[in-house]
């Protein structure tokens, strides 16, 4: 962002200067003895406006030498030279692109600020050879320097996104930085191809705009060409535009590839008869342009505009259409005005109107008017909207209308507070010209009483506040069962028969792809997981669920992990609001996604275990616009990052990605059930989940079995080895004699077991995995936990079947006795 219009004084802080209009000057006498690398090379008699030396990247080939000057064979524009031979040539021998060099100008040039900059130079491309000059905002050993200028270019040259050789011999403008897009040898913008192969003069002006982008044009002089003196008639060889708020405090040049090119007298001034030693016609007439305006209010403003080339008496005019050059009813006659910035008061203003002004310059014969069409709007104080009305739409969202009685606005602030707590906040604004607003998705809750008012704002401020409107919002309805499958129908191809007791409010459940329905369970995607089994609804009959409190849930095992590219999907809303396994972070965490049309939200959780049935939910809040998501009835963490987006309004889908066109990236696994609840209530996770399995704990579990007094956690009842409560977590019979681990294999470093596991977890168990060398010190099977300096060992599930679960232990290196156990903890 730029900054706001200043002086053209402060665009260059100058020196004393032996030409007090000529800011920057080297024409390179005798600065070497001989032939001689730039590099370190300081002043030379006829240096202004640089200190220090210069500094060469990429090559100390670029050279100098005192004897010779760019002078062609009758170059025209001021003197090569104060009277001794000097300048600089190409020794580089390549065309690498890190080739320039930089020296520290006495004062910065500030590209932040209105003002015109001119520069001239003297170049030579003779064989095939790139070279020209510029300004830049550091040294050249920093890639992140920032840089304008020109030059001529080689034999083979090709514009930034350009045909192959389209800017071949021509001059040309530059500008970036200097690691990026080719640096200083990027062409911006270029002369007809084959222009130059020789010597020549290049002239540019560069006008640099407080706001917006700023203008470069070079134009280049062949020998006995005539400069021109009328920059309104000038043909411009090249120009450009780059928005820079870069603070040049470096001069740059550039010269490489392959014969002696050669480079000479740099100018850099305040005016084209500054680097050219041409007077201009007109060179008296006064200019203005950068016109601005602030500290607006309701009735008064401050204008701004800069004043060039000759003083002159100035005048602000204004009025609410644009008069042209024409009378204005407005006017404030500023008087004699010095080259620079002139301001000037506007007053007596109506407020929310919009007014046009101009300045205009006079001096002798000429004159000069600022730019056309410039205008501002006053603040719309002192008027209101006295007619705000509000309604509720649900229990969620309330409608707010209004009559549009103002007429400069840029828009509308809408602002609600509890009801009579007078605790203002913003909820929302509306566009210019609007009547109506939705509140929702900002927190509203059911069954509760706010208060609203609006204001009207533009640039100059804000109306008074409107009438203040109350409503209630509608009171909550409960949930509503819209979907619920415990499988107890009947599949043939896609078409599901719902059983007893299931509900389908939308009456389009239905499948995809091959999966099995078979007492209670739909297997789908068996050892595939990215497959297309799967089940979906079309929820279009529900309304909008953005605007609506919904709950979705499915009940899963699953031996997906989430281990290919593509994240398998457990539940998904709408096409970009689901639950996956996996993510870029490991395959071992649940991610809960949604994307809300512009970023994308997240929220990982540890990934429960393979082979265990899991309750999975996510529900959506549509009063404060928060997704949460739940695992077994335990909330994993909640996302509020504005609505989540609908690219799919027809789907809703459970075991599989749903969204029409990407339809696949299904679970490995089996549902038990799957369930929607859309309402405006607050759900209650204790209570509002229509398929979350009853947990029992492990004292619920032991008494079920006869193992009379012998019902401790820690206690072996059937003698078998194995303690009651790792039988809990296996699932298996605590009466019953029980195998424990077996089907043991190993090559040294993969190990392979299998264990009971029935897949029913209780609620107050779990079980993990614990291994040692020498059944002294043990060890969890985390991949991290071992003895200091030694192996490591990573054991989790990997499948399994027929009550059975697969285990892996992978070992970090060969250990020779390995010793696994089963831990269970309550």
């Amino acid at each position: 962002m730029k900054s706001k219009l200043v002086s053209i004084a402060a665009l260059v802080a100058m020196a004393s200067l032996a030409d007090a209009d000529v800011l920057v000057q080297e024409l390179f006498d005798s600065i070497s003895t001989g032939n001689a690398s730039l590099n370190g090379a300081g002043d030379t008699g006829t240096s202004i406006g640089l200190t220090g030396t210069w500094l060469t990247n990429g090559s100390v080939g670029i050279s100098t030498a005192d004897n010779f000057d760019v002078v062609g064979a009758t170059l025209p524009g001021l003197p090569a030279s104060g009277g001794t031979a000097g300048g600089v040539w190409n020794g580089v021998g390549n065309w690498n692109l890190d080739v320039y060099a930089t020296r520290e100008l006495a004062q910065t040039i500030d590209f932040g600020t209105d003002g015109e900059i001119y520069f001239s130079v003297r170049l030579n491309n003779a064989g095939d050879t790139a070279v020209g000059i510029g300004l830049a905002s550091g040294p050249a050993s920093s890639g992140t320097t920032e840089f304008v200028g020109a030059g001529f270019s080689w034999n083979n040259a090709t514009s930034i996104g350009g045909t192959f050789n389209d800017a071949r011999n021509a001059s040309y403008i530059s500008h970036g930085t200097l690691a990026a897009d080719s640096g200083p040898y990027g062409i911006r913008a270029f002369e007809a191809p084959n222009s130059v192969n020789s010597t020549g003069l290049l002239v540019g002006r560069i006008t640099v705009k407080a706001s917006g982008a700023d203008e470069i044009h070079v134009k280049r002089y062949a020998d006995n060409a005539a400069i021109d003196n009328d920059l309104n008639a000038i043909v411009w060889s090249a120009a450009s535009t780059v928005d820079s708020s870069m603070v040049a405090s470096h001069l740059l040049l550039w010269v490489n590839g392959q014969s002696t090119g050669n480079l000479d007298a740099i100018r850099v001034g305040e005016s084209w008869t500054d680097v050219t030693g041409v007077t201009l016609v007109g060179a008296g007439e006064p200019s203005l342009s950068g016109s601005s305006a602030d500290s607006i209010t309701g009735t008064s403003a401050e204008a701004h505009v800069n004043l060039f080339n000759a003083p002159a008496d100035v005048s602000l005019f204004w009025d609410t259409v644009d008069q042209g050059t024409g009378a204005w009813p407005g006017s404030n006659v500023l008087g004699n005005q010095a080259i620079g910035p002139v301001s000037g008061s506007i007053t007596g203003l109506v407020p929310d109107t919009q007014y046009f002004y101009r300045f205009h310059a006079v001096n002798g014969p000429s004159e000069a008017w600022s730019e056309p069409g410039q205008s501002f709007a006053t603040a719309p104080t002192g008027k209101a909207v006295t007619d705000l009305e509000v309604s509720p739409f649900s229990g969620v969202e309330v409608s707010v209308f209004w009559t549009d009685n103002f007429d400069a606005e840029t828009g509308y602030i809408i602002q609600r507070s509890p009801a009579g707590a007078g605790t203002w906040v913003t909820v929302g604004t509306a566009p210019a010209d609007s009547d109506f607003y939705a509140d929702q998705l900002s927190g509203l809750e059911p069954n509760t009483s706010y208060d609203y008012r609006i204001f009207a704002t533009n640039g100059g401020g804000d109306s008074d506040p409107s009438n203040v409107a109350t409503v209630t919002t509608d009171v909550g309805f409960p949930f509503e069962t819209q979907l619920l499958i415990n499988f107890d129908g009947t599949l043939e191809g896609t078409v599901y028969t719902l059983g007893t007791d299931e509900i389908d409010e939308t009456f389009s459940f239905k499948a995809n792809g091959t999966p099995v329905v078979n007492g209670g369970v739909a297997t789908i995607n068996p050892g595939n997981e990215d497959g297309p089994d799967g089940f979906d609804v079309d929820p279009v009959v529900l309304g909008d669920l953005k605007t609506q409190n919904w709950v979705a849930e499915a009940v899963v095992t699953y031996n997906s992990t989430g281990a290919v590219d593509e994240t398998p999907v457990i539940i998904d809303v709408q096409g970009d609001c689901n639950l996956r396994l996996g993510d870029a972070l490991g395959n071992d965490v649940l991610q809960m996604f949604y994307w809300n049309g512009s970023s994308v939200q997240q929220q990982f959780a540890a990934l429960p275990p393979v082979g265990v049935k899991v309750h999975f939910a996510y529900a959506w809040d549509a009063g404060s616009g928060t997704l949460t998501g739940y695992v077994n009835g335990v909330s994993i963490g909640a996302l509020a990052g504005g609505a989540f987006a609908t690219p799919d309004i027809n789907t809703l889908s459970f075991g599989y990605f749903g969204r029409n066109g990407f339809e696949g990236r299904g679970i490995d696994g089996t549902l038990d059930g799957v369930a929607f609840q859309t309402g405006t209530a607050i759900f209650d996770p204790a209570s509002d989940f229509l398929i979350l399995p009853e947990l029992q704990d492990f004292a619920g579990w032991i008494a079920g079995f006869p193992v009379g007094g012998l019902d401790g956690f820690d206690v072996d009842a059937d003698g078998d080895g194995i303690p009651n409560g790792v039988e809990g977590f296996f699932g298996s019979d605590p009466s019953v004699f029980s195998q424990g681990i077996s089907q043991i294999s190993s090559d040294g470093t993969v190990t392979t077991f299998m264990h009971p596991f029935s897949g029913e977890s209780l609620g107050d168990v779990t079980g993990s995995y614990q291994w040692s060398t020498d059944l002294g010190a043990w060890y969890a099977g985390d991949g991290v936990d071992g003895p200091g300096g030694g192996a490591t060992v990573t054991i989790a599930p990997t499948g399994g079947a027929g009550g059975m679960r697969a285990v892996t232990a992978t070992s970090s290196e060969p250990i020779g006795s390995l010793f696994i156990r089963v831990v269970a903890t309550q």
